[in-house]
């Protein structure tokens, strides 16, 4: 009896990805704001960017204001003070095992 069927061996090599994720937006720590000296460090400081950011617009408005760039310096403003200021929060993870498991 003639069978058109062949055992097949093969060696396989496989060579595994990691996948990287992209990195995820680090959160600033807004809970220290509740501490009243840091508060007030944190408006000094902001108050103080602010007027550098002032002093450009006002050069800006003579050539024309570009939104993005003006949204940009804002925000600039506010991640920058804040990573000074307050720095960044730490991720508190859960016991993925317990006693009672």
């Amino acid at each position: 009896m003639g069978s058109g069927h062949y055992l097949v061996v093969a060696i396989i090599r496989l060579k595994l990805w990691r996948d990287s994720k992209p990195s995820a937006r680090r959160k600033l720590a807004v809970d220290h704001l509740k501490d009243e000296t840091t508060q007030n460090n944190f408006r000094l400081n902001l108050q103080n960017r602010y007027k550098v950011l002032a002093d450009t617009l006002m050069q800006e408005e003579e050539t024309g204001i570009n939104i993005e760039d003006l949204w940009g310096n804002i925000r600039g403003a506010f991640t920058t003070t804040g990573e000074e200021t307050l720095g960044y929060s730490r991720q508190k993870r859960k016991e993925w095992i317990s006693l009672e498991t």
